[in-house]
């Protein structure tokens, strides 16, 4: 029962890491495509 809910709490923490990348990856993408579209630059290196 330990190691089960050791492994529920495991899943969790990488549910939470991807979700938050994945947040983190959309802010970004977002922040560069407005850079692009406001400064008519190339910011998708960033």
């Amino acid at each position: 029962m330990l190691i089960f809910s050791k492994n529920i709490f495991s899943i969790k923490i990488f549910f939470n890491f991807v979700v938050i990348t994945t947040i983190v990856y959309a802010i970004n993408f977002r922040i560069s495509g407005f850079l692009q579209s406001a400064y008519g630059q190339d910011t998708t290196g960033i």
